[in-house]
């Protein structure tokens, strides 16, 4: 049963990033598809300017340009959402065509949704299939499964503020090898060297080699979710710091124009201050996937399903 879990777990993992990732690439078609429309209005504006003789030729073809450029991305981005309606389509056991025309909205909101809380207990990881599946085997080999928690599982609080890693999560890893516990929790380093083992007491070899791969099982899961919860807590920041930039940025493309039409300042300005925001949308919604991506690998990693 806990193999199947793993299973599933898995594919429902790679159903939700994979969700995630059609959102993504909807959202900067809608980018692209808006910034397409603004140029080819801005396109038209320079040209009856051009034939009016206010600007040159130079700035009219730089206008173009910006166009074109915007142009050739949108048929890469529709190619690689193509791609992904059909991996996502093939993960849910469905025809591509039931996943094309569902009518879901699958945006990602520009402000975050979905936070990790603190003071997640390390308990949680008790429901790891990889964890269940080891105990399993111990109690299969009669080992006293209350005892090899004891001895091998610390419990401790995972995540400490704004859902970032706990104290006592990095203690366990940053501390020296001979204090890989946490108040008396996991008390067998990876090179403790089996000094532990015989207060379990588990004598036959068996049982021994199933307390060890439970030991490993546990330090293992630990570190991924100790991995995964600083993955989550960088990605946040990143995020953060994208829809910064990408306001900033609309902040500054709304001075920009201010200056152009006042004649403070050149079209060039306009137009590369438009190619850096463009940019930073781009780049703010791959962010927020990322971290999206990110509180999906450590639900995982804490065993949910």
């Amino acid at each position: 049963e806990a193999g199947r879990d793993a299973i599933r777990a898995s594919l429902i993992g790679d159903v939700v990033r994979g969700y995630f990732a059609l959102s993504a690439l909807d959202r900067r078609l809608d980018v692209l598809e808006r910034t397409l429309q603004g140029r080819e209005k801005t396109l038209e504006l320079q040209q009856v300017r051009l034939d009016a003789g206010v600007v040159s030729e130079l700035e009219l073809r730089q206008v173009e340009s910006d166009l074109r450029a915007a142009q050739a991305l949108l048929p890469t981005i529709r190619l690689l959402r193509v791609r992904q309606e059909g991996a996502l389509a093939l993960l849910l056991g469905r025809a591509p065509r039931e996943v094309y025309d569902a009518r879901i909205d699958r945006g990602i909101p520009g402000s975050p949704g979905v936070d990790v809380p603190a003071g997640l207990p390390s308990d949680l990881l008790l429901r790891r299939p990889d964890l269940r599946e080891s105990e399993e085997l111990l109690h299969a080999a009669n080992a006293r499964i209350g005892v090899a928690r004891a001895a091998y599982f610390p419990r401790i609080t995972l995540t400490g503020n704004f859902g970032g890693e706990s104290q006592a999560l990095g203690d366990l890893f940053t501390a020296p090898a001979r204090t890989w516990s946490i108040a008396g929790g996991l008390l067998a380093p990876l090179f403790a060297g089996g000094q532990i083992r015989g207060g379990v007491a588990v004598a036959e070899g068996r049982k021994r080699e199933l307390e060890e791969t439970y030991r490993k099982t546990v330090a293992n899961a630990f570190r991924e979710v100790r991995d995964a919860i600083a993955a989550q807590s960088n990605l946040r920041e990143a995020s953060g710091a994208q829809r910064g930039r990408e306001s900033s940025l609309g902040r500054a493309l709304e001075l920009a124009r201010l200056r152009y039409d006042s004649g403070s300042t050149s079209l060039f300005e306009v137009l590369e201050t438009e190619r850096q925001l463009l940019l930073a949308r781009l780049d703010a919604i791959d962010a927020e996937r990322d971290r999206r991506d990110a509180i999906v690998d450590l639900y995982l990693a804490l065993g949910a399903s």
